[in-house]
């Protein structure tokens, strides 16, 4: 988020603040999951896998999935108070809660 939420602005709209620390969650999650499966490192990971994929890679990579569409979810609601309160840009980005 590129402006700080106050204590005003949080008082008319008080979900801002768990959306925020859930985007913020969002950046940490996406580079464990690769981390911790080293097969999602590689860009073809579904389309030319170098062996069997393991259940690990196969589960963190349907969470990586849905993460993406979190994000967009994020962006939109950001967008919504934005337009409803002047105080809050608009975001520029998914990942800009």
């Amino acid at each position: 988020m590129s402006q700080p939420l106050t204590p005003d602005l949080l008082t008319q709209w008080p979900e801002l603040a768990v959306l925020e620390v859930l985007a913020a969650l969002l950046t940490v999650v996406r580079p464990a999951l690769v981390a911790a499966t080293g097969e999602l490192a590689s860009d073809d990971f579904l389309r030319e896998p170098p062996g069997p994929a393991t259940l690990q890679a196969c589960l963190a990579d349907a969470v990586l999935n849905h993460l993406d569409g979190l994000d967009t979810a994020l962006a939109r609601y950001r967008d919504f108070v934005a337009a409803a309160d002047e105080r809050l840009p608009a975001s520029t980005s998914p990942s800009d809660f």
